[in-house]
């Protein structure tokens, strides 16, 4: 009986009742849409990170991410390599040196994170290789080369072979610089994750 009356109710003004349909009906669509939309942004912000900076897995000193510092590197980190390189599981690896400094051309200079690592096995963890609009990848040789992102190429107004110093405390706690030659850039769209940095080879 009280759902009759109800549902008689609710047809007793059928514009009245259209627009509130509509309304729920509307904003249902609404918010999911939204969440959609964000939860396939959030998945691609995830997807960016792994392929770009932490990969699915990272081995660090257990101090490091308390104080990132210069000197908290593994020790003796060769053993760990060669289980590595046994484990069928683990499809590719890469080591890396990280430090925050800073990169100067002739005209700006600016704060940087810089990234060494070794170019050979770092092609096959992140999609870097593929994303270089001029230029070419790291050589396993050369006369320190590096790679920056197509927006610092711009601030700093780098060309390919454009001269730039890197500064950054070493593990002494003394501000070194080391001239570098610009070699690659990337391309502004898959290297988002990537513009506060530079990659150059570990061996520094």
């Amino acid at each position: 009986m009280v759902i009759k009356l109800a549902w008689r109710n609710l047809w007793r003004n059928k514009i009245r009742t259209s627009t509130m349909v509509c309304a729920m009906v509307f904003g249902l669509m609404g918010v999911v849409a939204m969440m959609g939309f964000m939860s396939g942004m959030y998945g691609n912000m995830i997807d960016n990170a792994i392929a770009w900076q932490t990969s699915h897995i990272q081995i660090q000193s257990q101090r490091y991410l308390d104080d990132p510092d210069i000197n908290e590197t593994l020790i003796n980190p060769q053993p760990l390599i060669e289980a590595l390189q046994r484990m069928p599981q683990v499809k590719a690896f890469s080591t890396r040196f990280l430090v925050d400094g800073m990169i100067a051309s002739a005209r700006a200079n600016r704060g940087i994170r810089i990234n060494g690592i070794d170019s050979l096995h770092e092609a096959e963890v992140t999609p870097i290789v593929g994303s270089i609009t001029q230029g070419s990848w790291l050589p396993q040789t050369g006369r320190h080369p590096i790679v920056v992102s197509q927006k610092t190429a711009e601030r700093l107004r780098l060309k390919l072979g454009s001269k730039v110093v890197l500064t950054f405390s070493n593990a002494d706690k003394d501000v070194t610089g080391l001239p570098f030659v610009s070699l690659a850039s990337l391309t502004r769209l898959r290297a988002a994750l990537m513009k506060q940095t530079v990659t150059c080879g570990a061996a520094i």
